[in-house]
């Protein structure tokens, strides 16, 4: 281990150790200690580690998963879009909590109801909300839209309709701009994380929640998705 690694206590370590490498629910781990190490000084992230916040891995939209080594080694998620935009004054300002500790985030995460990002997290889709289980599509958020090639025309098409030259790019730019319960549904429908599309009533079980829920979530999610999409056509 480098000898400017994080200063985490030995359990911490432990269960870091078992995850390098893996992605666990909406977490993707840093390979090892030196990328976290990397990661923490460099650039992108202001030195977060000087205020205390070691980043351990990153979410699906680039936002990034960290201990907070000053304040009892909680979990918290760091927003990207505030700090690369400036919008905040230290990192620590664009940071929420999630977990008390690693070993809750990590359960949490199995779980399916750790935030998926620092959105899902601010607006409290986390931990003990009911309806948290509406951040997720089937099968976790982990991967992102994952959607082979071949058949990205047709969910494209499904989507926005035929011939609306509408492309994978720019669905994804706005998908992940909606709000949680609307990626979700949208995601199990249209089987945007490598599952199959599901019907309403699949979609409401696999989420815990009533179709009248499905169909409103669907409704308004695919209502901004059109309206986000030709906005960055215009631009």
């Amino acid at each position: 281990m480098p000898e400017s690694s994080p200063p985490f206590s030995p359990a911490v370590l432990a269960h870091l150790k078992r995850n390098l490498g893996a992605v666990v629910g909406p977490i993707e781990f840093l390979p090892t200690f030196g990328d976290m190490v990397a990661e923490s000084r460099g650039e992108e992230w202001h030195d977060s580690a000087s205020q205390g916040l070691w980043i351990i891995g990153s979410a699906v939209n680039g936002d990034a998963w960290a201990i907070d080594v000053n304040e009892g080694e909680q979990v918290v998620v760091l927003s990207h879009d505030l700090v690369w935009e400036d919008e905040v004054e230290t990192v620590r300002d664009a940071a929420c909590v999630v977990a008390v500790n690693i070993a809750e985030a990590l359960e949490e995460a199995r779980s399916n109801t750790l935030p998926v990002d620092y959105f899902s997290a601010n607006e409290g889709e986390s931990l003990d909300e009911p309806d948290s289980k509406l951040t997720f599509g089937p099968g976790g958020m982990d991967a992102g839209l994952a959607v082979p090639e071949p058949a990205r025309p047709a969910v494209l098409g499904a989507l926005f309709g035929p011939d609306t030259g509408v492309t994978w790019d720019q669905l994804e730019e706005a998908f992940f701009q909606l709000e949680p319960g609307e990626r979700a549904v949208l995601a199990s429908r249209h089987g945007l994380f490598g599952g199959k599309p599901c019907s309403p009533d699949a979609t409401a079980r696999a989420l815990g929640v009533d179709v009248e829920t499905v169909n409103s979530e669907e409704v308004r999610g695919m209502r901004w998705l059109k309206r986000i999409v030709a906005k960055s056509v215009k631009e």
